[in-house]
C-alpha cells in the first residue's frame, strides 16, 4: 500500500501491482517483522498529519479559490426602426441648401376659373415634420405673382434663411385676379372673398402652413398695401400682423366698413404688428401713409412706420427690405 495526497489534500490508502500485500494483510508474508513494521509506521504518519482524528479536509484553512465566473450570453432584442425624429441630425444638411419656388392653381368661386400663385418653401420642408410661419405677398399694380420674386425678396429671405439669420417660413405670393383686385372695396363680391373664402383655405389644405393668427403674416405693396390693411384690420382672427409698403391710400377709395382709416378709428382690435413704409420720392403716397400713421397714433395703437429715401419703385422698396426682415424675426420670435 502506498499513501498518495490526493489534488484535494487528501491522504488515501491505494494499491499499485509493484505491492503484494493489502493493509489488512500487514501482519503476514514471508518478512512479517518487516510488514508489521512498515504497518506502524504508516499508521504513525497518518495520525501526525491528524493528531485530533478530524479529516484532513476539514482540518485546512479554507483558501480563496479563482472559480470561473460564468457568463450568460443574451441575444439582442429586435431594435425598432428609428424616428424621423429620433435619427435627424441637430443640424441638418438640408438647411445649408436654398429653399425652392413652385407654381400652383386654386380654384376661384367667384370668377369660376383657375389662378395662379407662386410658393416659396424653405429648405428642409420636405424632411420635416411641422407647420410653418406664412407669409402672404400681395402685389402691386399692375404687376401679377412675380412682383416679389422681381423685387428679389424671395432671394433676400431665402439667403438669410439658408444662413440661419432668420427661421424657415413659408411665402405664397398670389395673383390678385381682376376686376376684383382694383375694382372692388371689400364685402361680397370682392377680393376680400375671394381671399378669405377660396385663396387661403386652399393653401391650408395642400400645405403644412400654421394656422393660428400668431403665425401669419400678410404684406403688400401699393394698391397690395391697401388690400393687405384692410384684409388684416378687417379679420384680426386671421392675421396678426401686416406689413404695407408705400400703400395706395391716397387713391383708395373705399367705403367706411373697408377703409383702413375708418377701421383703426373704430373700436376694434387691431393687428399686434403693423409695418409701414414710405419714401421721400412718392410725396402722395407717403403723405396718406403719414396720416394713417397718424391716426394709428391718436389712438395709440402700436406700430412701425420706416421714412426712406426712395418713391414709388422697385428701388424705393427695396431700400426697406433688411427693416421688414427684422420686423417679421421680431414677431414671430416674440409670438412663437
Amino acid at each position: 500500500m502506498i499513501g498518495i495526497r490526493d489534488g484535494k489534500g487528501l491522504f488515501q490508502i491505494m494499491s499499485t501491482s509493484n505491492v503484494k500485500h493489502t493493509f489488512l494483510g500487514c501482519g503476514q508474508g514471508v518478512n512479517r517483522f518487516l510488514t508489521v513494521l512498515g504497518c506502524i509506521l504508516l499508521l504513525l504518519g497518518c495520525m501526525s498529519c491528524n493528531p485530533d482524528g478530524r479529516s484532513a479536509d476539514a482540518s485546512r484553512t479554507p483558501q480563496k479559490t479563482n472559480t470561473p465566473r460564468t457568463t450568460q450570453t443574451i441575444p439582442p432584442s429586435k431594435t425598432p426602426a428609428p424616428s424621423l425624429t429620433a435619427t435627424r441630425s441637430p443640424t441638418p444638411v438640408c438647411l445649408g441648401q436654398p429653399g425652392r419656388v413652385e407654381q400652383g392653381e386654386y380654384t376661384s368661386t367667384l370668377l369660376k376659373k383657375q389662378v395662379p400663385y407662386l410658393i416659396y418653401l424653405p429648405p428642409c420642408y420636405p424632411e420635416a415634420e411641422r407647420s410653418y410661419p406664412t407669409l402672404f405677398l400681395l402685389h402691386g399694380f399692375p404687376f401679377d405673382e412675380n412682383h416679389w420674386v422681381e423685387l428679389g425678396f424671395v432671394e433676400w429671405v431665402d439667403r438669410a434663411i439658408s444662413t440661419n439669420a432668420l427661421p424657415g417660413f413659408i411665402m405664397v405670393m398670389p395673383r390678385a385676379p381682376e376686376p376684383l383686385f382694383t375694382s372692388t372695396d371689400g364685402g361680397p363680391n370682392s377680393y376680400e372673398v375671394e381671399f378669405i373664402e377660396d385663396f387661403l383655405p386652399y393653401i391650408e389644405r395642400e400645405y403644412r402652413v400654421d394656422p393660428r393668427p400668431e403665425a401669419r403674416t400678410l404684406a403688400g405693396i401699393s394698391r397690395g398695401g391697401v388690400w393687405a390693411l384692410e384684409l388684416a384690420f378687417r379679420h384680426v382672427d386671421v392675421f396678426d400682423c401686416v406689413i404695407a409698403l408705400s400703400p395706395a391710400l391716397n387713391v383708395n377709395y373705399a367705403r367706411p366698413p373697408y377703409d383702413p382709416f375708418f377701421l383703426a378709428s373704430e373700436d376694434r382690435d387691431l393687428p399686434s404688428g403693423i409695418f409701414l413704409s414710405a419714401g421721400k420720392g412718392e410725396p402722395s403716397f407717403r403723405q396718406a401713409t403719414e396720416r394713417l400713421v397718424s391716426t394709428l397714433e391718436q389712438y395709440n395703437i402700436q406700430h412701425i412706420y420706416v421714412y426712406t429715401q426712395g418713391g414709388h419703385d422697385a428701388e424705393g422698396w427695396v431700400l426697406v427690405f433688411d427693416e421688414v426682415l427684422a420686423f417679421l424675426s421680431e414677431m414671430w420670435t416674440q409670438k412663437n
